[in-house]
This record gives C-alpha cells, sequence and structure tokens, in this order.
C-alpha cells in the first residue's frame, strides 16, 4: 500500500516505481572486487583473490591444491614448473570470478572474513621472518651495525 502511494505521489504507475526501486537497490559497479586486484591478490598467495571475491569454498580448494603442489616441489624440485602453472591458474580463475561478479553473472556475498586471516598470516610470517634474519646477524656479528 505504501508502495502504491509513494508512486501517486511521483505520478508513476506502480511498475515503474517499483522497478526504480530496484534500479536504486542495485550497486555501484566500484563496490564489487576488481578484477585485476582479484588476480594481484592471488599472486601473492595462493588462494587470497578467491577469498577477496567473497568465495571462501573455492578459496579454500585453491589453497589445499596450492599447499599439494608445494608438497610435491619439496619432494621434486623438477616439478617448480607446475607450481607457477597453478599460480597462473589461481590468478585467472580469481581474475575471471571477479569479472563475472562485476556483469552480475554471480552473486556477490562481500568479502571473505578468511582473506583477512590470510593477510594477518602473512604479516605475522613476514615479521617471524624478519625477526629471524635480524637474530642471525646478531649471533654472527655480535650486532647489529
Amino acid at each position: 500500500m505504501l508502495e502504491k502511494r509513494k508512486a501517486e505521489q511521483n505520478h508513476m504507475t506502480l511498475f515503474q516505481y517499483q522497478e526504480l526501486a530496484v534500479k536504486e537497490r542495485i550497486k555501484d559497479p566500484n563496490e564489487f572486487p576488481d578484477p585485476n586486484l582479484a588476480a594481484i591478490f592471488a599472486i601473492t598467495g595462493i588462494s587470497l583473490g578467491q577469498f577477496y571475491n567473497g568465495h571462501p569454498l573455492r578459496g579454500l580448494l585453491w589453497l589445499s591444491g596450492g599447499i599439494t603442489v608445494f608438497l610435491l616441489i619439496l619432494e621434486n624440485i623438477l616439478l617448480a614448473p607446475a607450481g607457477f602453472f597453478f599460480l597462473a591458474a589461481c590468478a585467472i580463475d580469481a581474475y575471471f570470478t571477479a569479472h563475472e561478479i562485476r556483469s552480475r553473472k554471480i552473486r556477490f556475498m562481500g568479502t571473505s572474513c578468511l582473506f583477512w586471516v590470510e593477510v594477518m598470516l602473512f604479516i605475522a610470517l613476514g615479521m617471524a621472518l624478519g625477526i629471524t634474519t635480524v637474530m642471525q646477524i646478531i649471533s654472527v656479528n655480535g650486532t647489529i651495525l
């Protein structure tokens, strides 16, 4: 009833008013994930691009595949090119998923909280590596400088 009154006030039919209301609810394309940024995140950390796109299950699948490829490379260094192909496939998948979200073929649920968990793990890992490196320099030289 309220919609009908608002439509009459704006000199529109109810159908025109409902159509306008739907258009107003459609998000601005800039609020959706950027395909280029999704690909960069996927290269930075496997599955990070999918978590950014709001697809945690797909991200977890890429993460488990990435761990498997990493373990295979540790066993046989000749498999290293497979790691690059896997990383490229992850980035391509993240790019096209973000592109499909922007073209509204896939629904965007918001960036997954696992995105921020993985980002924090990367920061913690970087800090741990930095502290370890400084400690090794101090133990060898006796001083930082």
